[in-house]
This record gives C-alpha cells, structure tokens and sequence, in this order.
C-alpha cells in the first residue's frame, strides 16, 4: 500500500503556502480549515464512528433489525470525541510539541491553544450528548470513553502502559455504547457472559489500541535501534495476530452459511499483509518516519477490522461499504497526517 503518511511540513504554514503557490489563490488565514482538520487529524473520524457500528452489528443476526435510528445519533457522536481527544491531545502535548514538532497547529501558531482546549471540551459535551440521544446506556458508556480520553490526554499519557490502557478503555468504551444498542444486549451480562462472542470485538478492540498507542510512543523514543526495533516487532506482531482472534466467529458464521462471512478472511488479510509490508522497512530502519508510517497504517487499518467484524455477523452491505471507506481515508491521509 502506498504510503498514506505524507513527511511532516518544515513549518506551521508551509502547506497552506505551497498551495497558494501551485493554485495562485491566496493562502488560508491562521486557524483556518486544513489547520483545523490537522489539529483533529480528521483521518481518525472514520474509525471512531466504525468502532461502534462494528461492535453493534457483530452483535446482531443478519435477519434482526437493526437500529439505525439510534446509531443515527451515535455515530456523530463518537466522531465527535475522537475529534476532541485529538484537539485535547495537541493543547497538553503543545510545549513538548513546541520542541519536537513545531510543524503542528499550536506551536506553528496556526490556532491559538486555547481555542483548542475549548474545542475539544465543546466536542467531549458534543459526543456524550449524541450518545444519550441514542440511548442511556450509550451515553453513560460515552461518557467514560471521554473520562478515559480526558485522563489520558491530561495526565496518563507519560505512564507508559497504564496510559496505554486507558487510550484503550476510552476506545472499547466507546465501541461499547455501540454494543449497548444491540436488540441482544440486555442478555450479554449473563451466567456465561465470557464466553460470549459478542464480546470478542471491544476486548480484541481495546488490546489493539493498547498495543498501537505503545507502538507510538516510539516515534518519540531516543532508545538504541536494537531496542526500538525488538519493541516495533513485538508490538505489531500483537496487532497482526489480534485480529484473528475474530477467526472462530468467523468460521462459526461461514459453517452456518451467513451472508458475506466467508469475506471476513479477506480483510483481515489483507490488514496483516499491509501491516506485514509496513513492519519489514521500520525494522531495518527504525526512524521517526518509519514507524509514524506504520503507526498510521495501523490506525486506518482498524477500518479492515470493523468490515471483518461485520461481515462476519452476516451484514454483507454494512460490511462492504466500512471497507470501501479504506481509499477515503487513505487519500484524506496523504493531505492531513493521522500521527
């Protein structure tokens, strides 16, 4: 896959001055959208809407209704706060940023950091809000997702692992509001609620992200190549593997003859070979660019999953067009970075 990750510019402006220059238009002033699209990473508003609508149609049988009414208010909402954990993660990061990447909105003075920190607070409101439109349980549910972003964006992020964590539960907590609006949910909490294949997607979700969000901290990782690449193998090999996880529902729903299912296997190899061909070049170069590549590709892959996780529920159309927002956000990618 080509490289969705475009180098980071020399400067705050120089995009927008690049653009000027190639269109003859004049330049966008400060704070204006391609800052803000940058500023919230705006390739990340695809999986933080698939996140629930994955986890709540892997929970519901091809011939059961599904709730569109109410994903109709969940979906923006879970956009919304990833939204406001991108614009909350560059307003704390803004002083390390000011150093390591003054190309980013904040420190190139391109939005002023308070704008941001109202945005993504208005965001976090924003996104709850949507999710109690749904329903309580959503909303309660999404309110812990913006709990965990804010904690982790504010003051876990430097824990490491437990910072890992919490980017995770924020992540599964939000895939769980989704889960909440499943006709079967009221029954997953049960006697046998861990052997339930419902919950395979938010647990498989949260050690994804766990492991992305650790393989990120590399970028900015001064340790010997040796050890940064042993930490790139490790933490990739968990996020090739992960997915498959999803194999012996998948297999469950080929046996019984589910609709699409069988097109499951596809996206999550087609996932693993992309990560694969990432991985192989970050290992004999570990640099910054390196693994922000593979780190975005890891990111944009969740896409692959939640199409696997649907079409492995039976739902060949809500699978299909998950998938076919893969080149949308690929191409959304190559002008505003995901990292």
């Amino acid at each position: 896959m080509p490289d969705p990750l475009p180098p980071p510019p020399a400067a705050g402006g120089a995009i927008l001055a690049q653009d000027s220059e190639k269109s003859g238009r004049p330049a966008a002033p400060s704070g204006g959208v391609i800052a803000w699209l940058r500023l919230f990473r705006a390739p990340i508003v695809f999986t933080a809407a698939s996140n629930p609508l994955a986890a709540c149609l892997s929970a519901i049988k091809p011939n059961d209704p599904i709730p569109w009414d109410a994903l109709a208010w969940l979906l923006p909402g879970s956009a919304c706060l990833g939204l406001a954990g991108m614009a909350l993660n560059d307003y704390f990061d803004r002083q390390r940023d000011a150093e390591r990447r003054p190309s980013r909105p904040i420190p190139a003075g391109a939005i002023p950091a308070e704008s941001a920190l109202v945005a993504g607070l208005a965001l976090l409101a924003i996104g709850v809000g949507l999710a109690f439109a749904a329903s309580r349980t959503s909303g309660l549910l999404a309110a812990a997702a913006a709990g965990f972003i804010l904690l982790y964006d504010a003051a876990l992020k430097e824990w490491g692992t437990i910072g890992a964590w919490s980017l995770g539960l924020a992540r599964c907590a939000n895939a769980c509001a989704g889960l909440a609006l499943a006709p079967s949910a009221a029954r997953l909490i049960d006697s046998s609620w861990a052997m339930r294949m419902e919950w395979f997607y938010p647990v498989i979700l949260l050690l994804l992200i766990q492991s992305v969000t650790q393989l990120s901290r590399l970028e900015d990782d001064d340790s010997p190549p040796a050890s940064r690449q042993m930490a790139l193998g490790v933490y990739t090999f968990l996020l090739i593997i992960g997915p498959w996880v999803l194999q012996a529902k998948i297999a469950h729903s080929v046996h019984r003859g589910l609709p699409g299912a069988g097109w499951a296997y596809a996206a999550l190899g087609l996932l693993s070979l992309t990560l694969a061909a990432r991985l192989i070049p970050a290992l004999r170069d570990p640099s910054e660019k390196r693994i922000r590549g593979l780190v975005g590709t890891a990111l944009l892959g969740l896409l692959l999953f939640d199409a696997a996780a649907i079409l492995s529920a039976g739902h060949p159309l809500p699978g299909a067009i998950v998938a076919a927002s893969v080149p949308a956000a690929w191409l959304l990618g190559r002008r505003i970075a995901i990292t």
